[in-house]
């Protein structure tokens, strides 16, 4: 086996930096740059509430402003209850901790289940 030289690596640093130069953003004509920009700007933003159907309670809930606020709200008391689990249930598992305890996780476990 022959170790490489330095005039050896010169051809390829070469091809190399002629590649890296063709991907560049700037060296593309400048109508290809505006055409991207402009699809950019019109594309819509994406939302889940298009795969709804129109009609129909589920759809309305789903879509409601109230119902946004509501799981916002019960996910943060969930983490914030998260950390107080944490730190004061000793129990190795829920059936044999406090009443308490069960009865909470319990009631997030039903509205993530019904959400």
């Amino acid at each position: 086996t022959t170790a490489r030289t330095e005039q050896d690596e010169k051809p390829l640093l070469g091809k190399f930096r002629k590649a890296r130069a063709q991907r560049s953003v700037f060296s593309c004509d400048v109508e290809t740059l505006k055409f991207k920009v402009r699809s950019q700007i019109m594309k819509s933003d994406y939302s889940v509430t298009s795969f709804y159907h129109d009609e129909g309670r589920c759809q309305r809930v789903a879509r409601s402003k109230i119902f946004d606020t509501v799981v916002l709200v019960v996910i943060l008391l969930n983490s914030i209850w998260i950390g107080y689990d944490a730190d004061n249930n000793d129990a190795p598992v829920l059936s044999e901790a406090a009443w308490g305890f069960q009865v909470v996780e319990n009631l997030f476990c039903f509205f993530f289940i019904f959400e």
